[in-house]
């Protein structure tokens, strides 16, 4: 007979009983854990990383002393540092410390400001540090190695007399960085460089930077700090990690088998980060660990994605393999949300049910929240996985392994719209808020996705996406690509077009696209009705007359723009630092400007074909 699943707990996002709830968890879990990892099933709901938030300061109150979050390692020691009492300004912390858009996200400034405010005057082995536990890559992006070489080379040689690798010439090996972060490498074994001559010389260079920061560890710590030290030791971990990645990236396989290889050793670098974050935190007390649900889960990760089934161990697997019971995890789950425009789950799947567990009565604007035993969620009776998203939310529904394999789940509804208001300027804990996103820019941003009259009168006039496209395909020797499960290209950018020259397919110079890519490209909020971005290649040189420095200062500026802005030339949010820029609908102000850009990196990438075919090619 099929049961209700009762929650451990159930409250309003803002109950201030959720102390209560957090130790009754504590109080299920067969073993203290050593890390309690708690995962969110989107990163596009915002009720989950202000829960973390609230969940954090009640696990230091009993005895927790770090989080770590799905963020870029080496950008996080930034953060650790301000948090520790640092001079950097919030601001600063905030653009620099954080990748993969938390910083962003207003839950990110309210757990920087609170951990530092609880840090002050806490002697250090009772202060709460923060760590970051993923690799600097993407799905789509991965990185030149070389800024981390240059970082641990450079202690090296700085406090020791020699190293073996004091007269290596890296800039020599690495050669352009641009040409480890081309996107297309990550499709395209033939386009990688990970098995170069140089990538596998960089990969030893790199092996051996890291052995002798532990051979030389007393004298280095002597001559510096402990601080120091693990700063360095993370940017050559993080090197030869990237160096791992490149190198897989560049072994011929079947696309499903390759894909899945380049998301397992992602999540294994996740792992190595996590435990070496655990012998660094052992003698202050645990940590909690934030992330999406398919880094932390226990059982193999599944994922159907562009004609593909791909499989591989997550980050969560392989630690609580290692750990056993000192690994929990606790699992997110959404029902409703209006942040995502994503409605009530439909009956009979498991969010159903655990929307059932809440509470009966009204809903705060902000939603409700239960955590629930999964044991008592499978004696509901027969559950289905819910079918009613789309892959812009970027929502991994609850299924039986995931129930199965974890100690708790989380589950929110948050029916408020986008739009919704805040929680009242009195509330020192703000987490019944939905909407963390930029205000809309007009009313329109949250209707359907086909622009009205009016929201099409808000647009600046100019070419539509289908115009700028047919005027690209007019420039000699162009070929168009359309992103689609055939092209192999990942299911987020299906419908962006790429623009080549020659056949060869080495590295488009323009791209359209009319959607967010959800969880990898969502700064410019492409989701409008009728807003479209197009994004050039126009190298160091012109990046820097146009916009006023190079990319290699893109990070510094990062905050300074506005990646939603229509008709105007701004940096490109994912590949701004490899010279790329974009146009929001260009428009009267822009217009003139869009066309000669055009013109220059079509004449680039031209050029390039040609020199490649007068050197004969192959593929030229």
């Amino acid at each position: 007979m099929a049961v209700e699943p009762a929650p451990l707990a159930s409250y309003d996002l803002a109950d201030p009983h959720l102390d209560d709830a957090v130790a009754s968890l504590l109080a299920t879990l067969p073993a203290p854990p050593q890390i309690l990892a708690l995962g969110e099933p989107t990163h596009g709901e915002p009720a989950f990383p202000r829960l973390r938030n609230r969940v954090l300061e009640t696990l230091v109150a009993h005895g927790f002393r770090s989080v770590a979050i799905e963020s870029d390692r080496v950008a996080a020691t930034d953060v650790d540092a301000y948090v520790q009492g640092g001079d950097a300004s919030l601001d600063a912390v905030l653009a620099s410390g954080f990748s993969h858009g938390l910083e962003r996200l207003d839950a990110t400034r309210e757990l920087v400001t609170w951990l530092r405010a609880y840090n002050e005057g806490r002697p250090p082995a009772q202060r709460v540090a923060v760590h970051g536990f993923d690799a600097p890559l993407e799905m789509t992006f991965a990185p030149s190695p070389g800024p981390y070489l240059r970082h641990a080379h450079a202690y090296l040689a700085r406090h020791l007399p020699s190293t073996r690798h004091a007269d290596t010439d890296l800039d020599v090996l690495l050669g352009d960085d641009g040409r480890w972060s081309d996107p297309a490498a990550l499709r395209d074994a033939t386009r990688s460089v990970g098995a170069s001559p140089e990538a596998v010389a960089l990969r030893a260079v790199a092996d051996d930077l890291l052995t002798t920061l532990y051979a030389e560890a007393p004298a280095l710590v002597a001559a510096s700090s402990p601080d120091e030290w693990q700063r360095a030791q993370v940017h050559a971990a993080t090197a030869l990690g990237l160096l791992r990645y490149h190198a897989q990236a560049a072994e011929d396989a079947p696309p499903a088998v390759r894909t899945s290889r380049l998301l397992g050793i992602r999540d294994a670098l996740m792992a190595q980060n996590l435990l070496d974050i655990r012998t660094r935190e052992a003698h202050r007390g645990p940590t909690l660990v934030f992330a999406h649900n398919r880094h932390l889960q226990r059982h193999p990760s599944t994922w159907r994605l562009a004609g593909m089934d791909l499989r591989w161990w997550s980050a969560g697997a392989i630690v609580s393999s290692l750990l056993g019971e000192r690994y929990a995890v606790v699992v997110g789950s959404l029902g409703a949300s209006g942040a995502l425009k994503l409605g009530a789950p439909p009956a009979g799947t498991f969010e159903a049910a655990l929307d059932a567990a809440l509470d009966a009565g009204d809903h705060a604007p902000g939603g409700r929240v239960a955590v629930v035993d999964p044991v008592r969620l499978r004696q509901a009776g027969p559950l289905r996985v819910r079918t009613d998203v789309t892959p812009e939310q970027g929502h991994f529904p609850l299924d039986e392994e995931t129930v199965a394999h974890c100690d708790a789940i989380l589950h929110v509804t948050a029916p408020g719209a986008a739009g919704a208001e805040p929680a009242a300027a009195s509330d020192p804990r703000p987490v019944a808020v939905v909407a963390d996103r930029p205000a809309p820019l007009d009313p329109a941003d949250a209707a359907a996705a086909t622009p009205s009259a009016e929201a099409a009168d808000r647009l600046p006039a100019g070419p539509t996406a289908d115009d700028l496209a047919e005027r690209i395909l007019t420039l000699p020797e162009v070929a168009l690509v359309v992103a689609d499960e055939a092209s192999g290209a990942p299911e987020v950018a299906w419908g962006w077009r790429f623009f080549y020259v020659g056949p060869d397919r080495r590295m488009p110079f323009a791209t359209i696209g009319e959607s967010d890519m959800a969880g990898f490209d969502e700064e410019s909020r492409l989701h409008r009705p009728g807003v479209f971005r197009l994004n050039l290649d126009l190298g160091r040189r012109e990046f820097a007359r146009v916009l006023g420095y190079p990319p290699a200062r893109f990070a510094d500026h990062r905050t300074s723009v506005d990646f939603t802005a229509l008709d105007e030339v701004i940096p490109n949010p994912l590949y701004g630092a490899a010279g790329w820029v974009s146009v929001l609908n260009p428009g009267p102000r822009s217009l003139a400007e869009v066309e000669r850009l055009i013109a220059y990196a079509h004449g680039r990438a031209l050029d390039r074909h040609r020199r490649r075919s007068d050197r004969g090619h192959p593929n030229a």
